[in-house]
């Protein structure tokens, strides 16, 4: 290289693919997922397959999963995906790790407003909201931000770890002492979620970070993957499977299999690139404290 002429900065590379499925008993699909290059502009939403490169706050990954009946499922979680993205492109993109974080905070607020804001456009919408499970990076840092019980996972060494924490009554009653974990799986309204998008008066968006390494792969996914494919069986499909695309459709298969009952979607990530080499260590979500 020239003397003088700077080297370019180094780039976390993701393979990436997305797939979503109606699953068995429902006639409409209302999750969406959103693969977005926020540094390039570009927006995927739905079924994805293909590498981006990213530093701060480049890329942003989500699955959203909406509710509210008829078509206002799918309303919530397109407008919050669309509204994701608008935000995201403003507010991301080069900036510090702080203010990415701050950013990925707005983003997701942004689009819980969008959807309120739609809901009152639109009496019939009145009860609409979605889940929102929002993923960016910073420095070697992959920070998510949570709303509602999609969830983030992340395979590592062999090993699956939840990363995000369900906002459902069941799992506030378990973390109180209220159910024990063999009361918790007869609990009857395993459906109930304590945040979406969309609800009045705002959301409290858990924010946390997470040390990403080379080899690390990262899964979004709506309930209708866990909520009938157990853990296990989602590690061996990410094990078995080096391409994320491969990974995808089975993980959809899997689910389909076993019947299910609900929508079914998920992002899978395979991390490269700029990061630390793969670690052993177990991932934990340290909840991520902004400085005023």
């Amino acid at each position: 290289m020239a003397e003088g002429v700077t080297p370019p900065r180094s780039r976390i590379v993701l393979r990436v693919a997305a797939r979503s499925d109606v699953g068995v008993e429902r006639s409409n699909n209302e999750d969406r997922s959103l693969v977005a290059d926020l540094a390039q502009g570009q927006s995927h939403v739905g079924t994805f397959d293909g590498a981006l490169e990213t530093d701060n706050g480049g890329v942003l990954l989500a699955v959203c999963d909406g509710m509210g009946g008829e078509a206002g499922g799918e309303i919530a979680s397109t407008t919050a995906v669309e509204a994701l993205f608008r935000t995201g492109v403003a507010s991301l993109p080069g900036r510090s790790e702080q203010d990415v974080a701050r950013g990925l905070i707005e983003t997701v607020k942004s689009a819980s407003q969008a959807v309120e804001a739609r809901a009152i456009a639109d009496r019939a919408l009145a009860r609409m909201g979605t889940t929102a499970t929002v993923c960016t990076f910073a420095g070697d840092a992959l920070l998510i931000a949570q709303v509602g019980d999609s969830r983030a996972y992340l395979f590592r060494s062999g090993r699956l770890s939840q990363l995000t924490r369900d906002q459902t009554l069941k799992n506030l009653l378990v973390e109180r002492g209220q159910l024990t974990p063999e009361e918790a799986g007869e609990f009857q309204h395993t459906n109930i979620i304590l945040q979406a998008l969309g609800h009045h008066g705002g959301v409290e968006v858990d924010l946390g970070w997470v040390g990403a390494s080379r080899g690390d792969v990262l899964l979004l996914c709506s309930d209708g993957l866990f909520g009938c494919v157990t853990d296990e069986s989602i590690a061996q499909a990410l094990a078995a499977n080096g391409d994320p695309s491969a990974a995808c459709d089975l993980l959809i298969r899997m689910a389909l299999q076993a019947g299910a009952p609900d929508n079914v979607t998920c992002v899978v990530a395979h991390l490269d690139g700029a990061l630390p080499p793969g670690s052993a260590e177990p991932p934990v979500l340290q909840k991520l404290e902004l400085v005023p």
